[in-house]
């Protein structure tokens, strides 16, 4: 698996198999606790490794998650009020 985002976290952690929690959270731009609480919550779909006292996620784990949120923000639904298209009229009003 040779993506992107895999290439991105490889040149920022050299050597790095595996990433420390606080590392991960500064990779996804989100505070270490809140990666933490989602982690418990089980609302982010990331396998952890439990190495003694540590929770540890791969490299490789974290570019395929990195990789979804692409995928899912590219093809998702957009949030928010519909926006006016011209020619279409709700309810048969005019103007």
């Amino acid at each position: 698996m040779s993506t992107n985002s895999l290439k991105i976290l490889q040149t920022t952690y050299p050597g790095s198999v595996l990433l420390s929690i606080k590392q991960s959270a500064l990779s996804l731009s989100k505070e270490t606790q809140t990666l933490r609480n989602e982690l418990s919550a089980k609302t982010i779909t990331l396998k952890t490794i439990k190495q003694g006292n540590r929770r540890l996620i791969h490299i490789e784990e974290l570019a395929r998650y990195i990789d979804s949120l692409a995928a899912r923000a590219v093809g998702g639904k957009k949030r928010g009020r519909p926006r006016n298209v011209p020619g279409f009229n709700v309810g048969g009003a005019t103007k």
